[in-house]
């Protein structure tokens, strides 16, 4: 059980808890970021990384070379046209500044805009969460000058919470609004929670209105439909415990696995009673379900990669139904630290294509087997 490990990892001492006492109000327009879809007839190619897990004891030279393994073998099978990698979470535990250093410049290497969010592992370091969030907000501005290929934004005296929540915008055009055509929702699902439970924390409340007020002003700008949107984040929400169980028993609610164009089905399940889901549900999937987002994405669980389909007319517990059907799906885990299963390392690519007022993705394993260590 994670539980199991989280208690041991308390013991350390290293916790310390997202600062929420954030006072300044944003306009949304301050957490968007621009990225060019240049062709929007073809598939924007994301790139999928998580649980990196990389720390000041491990071997991460050895790492890395396993990283842009999975980045070589994802640009062989899409023609070298992968777009952005981005990482749900966990990129270290333990981590020095110099460890993160080293991995920001690494991921520059590559030479592919790389977005990161936050898992609940990486404020257990030898730094703060606000200089690990200012490092990435300076190599930020450096990227339209080709000093870096991050893409991040955290507004850090922000009245939200979390440290990761921003929007990135694919136009075919310029910075205009008018010419969004998908948004892609990065989110800091945090840490952990110790006020009405220990164990896991998720995505509060007003992270949630966040969401639903950018979905707003999309509409509004367009005047028609929502934007089409995807979103990334570390910790899954309850809603995917559901959907697996729903998918598990003969696709209840016409919700189903799915094989991808790796012909993997994508049914393993890191635990029988649980996902490492949080125990409070502030109903993000049920907003998802009406402002046009069409796939979650996330990491946490190292040896789960379900992915379920989920048609609009499926009730959930807290969800009676949806206005948009909407994908639920698990990453891989990107290395071979703490625990895993060695068949299931790599990354995986989603290839999104616009089709009308959606947006569609065919979901890639990127597989491969780490040369010289048997799982933990």
């Amino acid at each position: 059980m994670k539980i199991a490990r989280l208690l041991a990892l308390a013991s350390v001492g290293l916790f310390s808890l997202s600062s929420c006492g954030h006072h300044t109000h944003y306009e949304v327009e301050e957490y968007y970021i621009y990225l060019p879809w240049g062709d929007t007839t073809a598939p924007y190619n994301i790139l999928q990384l998580s649980d990196l897990h990389l720390s000041s004891l491990t071997d991460n030279e050895k790492e890395y070379k396993f990283i842009k393994e999975t980045v070589d073998q994802a640009k062989k099978e899409f023609n070298n046209q992968i777009d952005l990698i981005v990482i749900t979470g966990d990129l270290f535990t333990f981590a020095s500044k110099q460890v993160a250093r080293e991995t920001f410049a690494f991921f520059d290497s590559l030479k592919i805009p790389w977005a990161p969010t936050w898992g609940n592992h990486d404020e257990q370091a030898y730094y703060s969460i606000d200089w690990l969030t200012g490092y990435l907000n300076d190599l930020n501005k450096k990227r339209g000058t080709g000093g870096s290929y991050c893409v991040f934004r955290d507004l850090q005296n922000d009245d939200m919470y979390g440290n990761a929540n921003y929007v990135i915008n694919l136009t075919d055009a310029t910075q205009l609004d008018e010419h969004v055509k998908a948004q892609l929702f990065i989110f800091d699902s945090n840490r952990y929670n110790y006020g009405e439970y220990f164990g896991y924390d998720y995505i509060h409340s007003d992270q949630v209105d966040w969401y639903e007020r950018i979905a707003m002003k999309g509409r509004i700008e367009k005047t028609t439909d929502y934007i089409p949107s995807l979103a990334f984040f570390h910790i899954p929400f309850p809603e995917f415990e559901e959907a697996y169980q729903f998918a598990q028993n003969g696709e209840q609610q016409g919700c189903k696995f799915i094989t991808d164009e790796s012909d993997v089905l994508r049914n393993r399940h890191d635990s029988p009673t649980s996902t490492g889901d949080p125990k409070l549900n502030t109903h993000l999937f049920n907003k998802m379900r009406q402002y046009n987002t069409r796939g979650v994405f996330v990491g946490h669980n190292h040896t789960s990669n379900y992915c379920v389909d989920i048609p609009a007319t499926a009730k959930f517990t807290d969800s009676p139904s949806g206005t948009n059907d909407i994908r639920l799906c698990f990453g891989y885990k990107g290395t071979d630290s703490v625990y895993y299963d060695p068949s299931m390392l790599g990354g995986q690519v989603i290839s999104a294509r616009l089709d009308g007022g959606t947006i569609e993705t065919k979901i890639t394993s990127i597989l491969h087997q780490f040369p010289s260590k048997e799982s933990l």
